[in-house]
């Protein structure tokens, strides 16, 4: 991957809308955990995004590191996730250098979590970008919330 900006998807394999509405609008992206995807499990042994930095073994420990080998460092991503929770969409930022991209996106609520965001293990602790919660799981009107 050589973009500027990286889609990435399903790092939850229980968090399929972020992938099926990347692929029905033809536009490319990273699917985070396509093993547990296709089993609809939310992870397989561990939380991926609670993987990264992690020198363990295990799937997504080892996946994780694949995915930071894919993601240029120069990239910017932007990571997409649904939730169990009633939430308009809203943007997750761990950098203050990336508020102004978030804003960017149009969404009323950014969320800056420095500390508190699987404890440092997240992927966009470890690449330039912003996470985007898009509504509930399994509504395939949350993305068309955003």
């Amino acid at each position: 991957m050589s973009r500027k900006f990286v889609y990435i998807t399903g790092l939850h394999g229980d968090e399929p809308i972020p992938v099926i509405a990347l692929a029905v609008i033809g536009s490319e992206q990273l699917v985070g955990n396509p093993k547990a995807l296709s089993v609809g499990k939310r992870f397989i042994n561990n939380d991926l995004n609670k993987s990264f930095g992690i020198d363990k073994s295990g799937y997504e420990f080892k996946r994780a590191k694949e995915i930071l080998k894919l993601i240029p460092k120069k990239a910017i991503i932007i990571d997409f996730h649904t939730c169990s929770a009633v939430s308009p969409p809203f943007v997750i930022v761990v950098d203050k250098k990336m508020l102004s991209f978030a804003r960017k996106t149009g969404l009323k609520h950014v969320v800056f979590m420095k500390y508190i965001i699987n404890n440092g293990h997240s992927l966009i602790n470890y690449r330039k970008g912003i996470s985007i919660e898009v509504g509930q799981h399994k509504r395939y009107d949350s993305f068309q919330q955003c």
